[in-house]
């Protein structure tokens, strides 16, 4: 029962919230560009959603591995290496996104002719990446950002930078779209400055002194509440420096198995993206439509997997105590927190799963919440079924 609460304590305070952050965007860009906008334009998304989402799963490794280190850093009270841990991540994540900025810049039109899209959505295409890639940086570090503070149990402030960054792209898109007439290219402005104020306020309000008072005063300085400072857990400060060969080779030995089930996973959602791409503008926009509802719930299992990270190596750790102050007889025995922490993850990984499962095949049996183009229904409602039971074998999963 006790495993039950710190699991549901983590979702319920914005864990939930905080893997969606860049999948959040694409959505609002997806419902505003749908309803304010033209059926062009919408299918235009599709082939830079399939660069962006490429993007941001491959580097969830990134994000996984730095939650995992920080957390059983901070359960071994090691808060040096939490914060070099974040530094490294942080660093990485900024060399990376500038890396693909600039790589982008040079090969933009290659890159989208690459995703095999009709020739009539690239010129479209082209303006809106051409915007939003700019944000990359920081939506790399927002990530490594939200993966510290989720393990020191703060997901108070994550949740607070995604749902200030989605009023701003919502507010963004509708003033920029339907006010300022700019279309597809609004859309990627209001993309890119939400971007950017996640970035600013999950930095000031997780990584300062002032911030730490801050959410002190609101109580909201981790999941458990106090819990995070009794475990050390709180005031990590990122110091910036140049990791040492040691620190890489550490670091790079935790991510390289993460990283290559990232690229496994990614490249099944690419195949999928770049073959919607191929097909016709009606046909693209659907898709891309109800790949973005699918999109936001492929990734709700994840936060339950961020919970396992932070909170399973100190159940490991506590168990190993008391078992071996109990013998070596006393240790398989001596692992009962652990495996009922693992039961009742897997029990809300069900619940989760039809949930996920239901509110897929109700918005494909309603896609006029999506676009108000009828020539679209068609597509959603015809692969509801299919999108519902894959959400139900993501949340087992």
């Amino acid at each position: 029962m006790a495993a039950s609460l710190r699991i549901l304590s983590l979702v319920k305070r914005g864990c939930a919230l905080l893997v969606f952050q860049d999948p959040i965007m694409s959505l609002v860009d997806s419902i505003c560009v749908g309803q304010y906008g033209s059926t062009l334009e919408l299918a235009a998304l599709g082939p830079n959603l399939v660069i962006f989402n490429f993007v941001t799963f491959s580097f969830s490794f990134l994000a996984i591995g730095t939650t995992l280190r920080v957390s059983s850093a901070l359960a071994a009270n090691n808060a040096k290496q939490a914060s070099d841990t974040v530094a490294t991540a942080l660093l990485i994540s900024v060399i990376s996104g500038a890396l693909i900025v600039a790589f982008m810049v040079v090969f933009a039109q290659p890159t989208l002719a690459a995703t095999g899209a009709v020739p009539e959505l690239l010129p479209v295409a082209a303006g809106y990446l051409a915007v939003r890639i700019w944000a990359c940086p920081a939506v790399l570090a927002t990530t490594v950002l939200q993966s510290g503070l989720l393990a020191q149990r703060d997901s108070f402030t994550c949740l607070l930078a995604v749902l200030i960054s989605a009023a701003v792209n919502v507010v963004g898109d509708i003033w920029l779209i339907c006010q300022m007439k700019m279309g597809l290219v609004g859309a990627a402005w209001a993309t890119a400055v939400g971007n950017y104020i996640s970035l600013g306020v999950l930095w000031v309000l997780g990584y300062t002194s002032w911030g730490e008072a801050l959410r002190d005063k609101w109580g909201g300085g981790g999941a458990g509440g106090g819990e995070g400072k009794a475990h050390g857990s709180s005031g990590l400060r990122v110091k910036w420096h140049w990791p040492t060969s040691s620190e890489m080779a550490s670091f790079n030995e935790a991510l390289g198995p993460l990283f290559f089930i990232a690229l496994c996973k990614n490249i099944c959602y690419l195949m999928l993206q770049s073959v919607s791409t191929t097909f016709s503008t009606v046909t693209c926009a659907a898709h891309q439509a109800m790949w973005s509802v699918w999109a936001i719930c492929s990734f709700c299992p994840t936060p339950l997997e961020q919970a396992a990270q932070v909170l399973l190596p100190r159940h490991v750790r506590q168990d190993t105590a008391r078992a071996s102050m109990r013998g070596k007889d006393a240790m398989p025995a001596g692992f009962r927190a652990s495996r009922e922490f693992v039961k009742c993850l897997g029990l809300v990984g069900m619940v989760t799963g039809l949930l996920l499962g239901t509110i897929t095949a109700v918005v494909a049996r309603h896609p006029h919440w999506l676009t108000p183009d009828t020539a679209l229904y068609g597509m959603p409602v015809s692969v509801g079924l299919f999108c519902s039971l894959i959400g139900l074998f993501l949340g087992l999963l």
